[in-house]
Order: C-alpha cells, then sequence, then structure tokens
C-alpha cells in the first residue's frame, strides 16, 4: 500500500499481511517472526470455516 516499515532493533510493529508486502533480513542477524490467524469480522460462515479446515489440515498452530 505504498508504507515502508523499517525494524527498529528492540521494537516490534503489527501489520496485516494479507496484503502483498516484502521483507527481507539483510543483516547477519537472526530475526523472529510471530504470526497470527485472526478471523475477519466480515468473514461469512463458509470463509471461516475455510480457515479453519485449512487450519487442520496444514497443522498450523501444532
Amino acid at each position: 500500500m505504498g508504507e515502508k516499515i523499517m525494524h527498529e532493533e528492540g521494537k516490534s510493529f503489527l501489520f496485516n499481511d494479507s496484503f502483498n508486502h516484502y521483507a527481507w533480513n539483510g543483516s547477519e542477524e537472526r530475526r523472529v517472526i510471530a504470526t497470527a490467524w485472526v478471523v475477519h469480522r466480515e468473514w461469512s460462515e463458509d470463509e471461516v470455516h475455510a480457515l479453519k479446515f485449512l487450519a487442520k489440515t496444514m497443522k498450523w498452530g501444532s
């Protein structure tokens, strides 16, 4: 969406990765990425069911 976020050491940030995005680690340091799946309140029952099916099938969160 045209916004650029630069990581700052000792800080964290949150963003919606359902949008097309790019990320890279140009350092020699290890980076930790935590991802959470959240059901959007505007999703239909079918969409919620599909996400739950995928999560179970792919063993996400295991």
